[in-house]
């Protein structure tokens, strides 16, 4: 499934049971944010979400810590209850202000208009 699909099922899923197919969807965006995003665009980005050098070495993109009993699973509903809001737009607009060559990207991959 293209991104941009994720981004919708996301989008049509923020007061629906999160399925499998919406967990895949989450872990699809998250993934393609860890290789899109740079500890160069800072380390505190938008609505607390952050970068991380894991202990693998590769930069990571983390949800927000706001709290150690938070489940995997209340993550990825917040987080697709900021997608809805308009996360993906702030976080372009964050990429756009270290290259906006790469926002581009980010917008079109997500498909976010241009």
């Amino acid at each position: 499934m293209p991104l941009h699909d994720d981004v919708e099922l996301l989008m049509q899923s923020v007061d629906r049971e999160i399925g499998p197919e919406v967990h895949a969807a989450v872990d699809n965006v998250m993934t393609f944010l860890d290789e899109i995003l740079f500890i160069e665009d800072g380390w505190l980005l938008p609505r607390g979400y952050m970068m991380d050098i894991g202990g693998d070495g590769a930069e990571h993109f983390l949800f927000p810590v706001s709290d150690l009993d938070v489940t995997n699973e209340e993550q990825k509903r917040q987080f697709i209850r900021d997608v809805t809001s308009g996360f993906l737009d702030e976080l372009s607009a964050h990429v756009a202000a270290a290259d906006p060559r790469r926002a581009v990207r980010f917008r079109f991959e997500l498909g976010l208009p241009l």
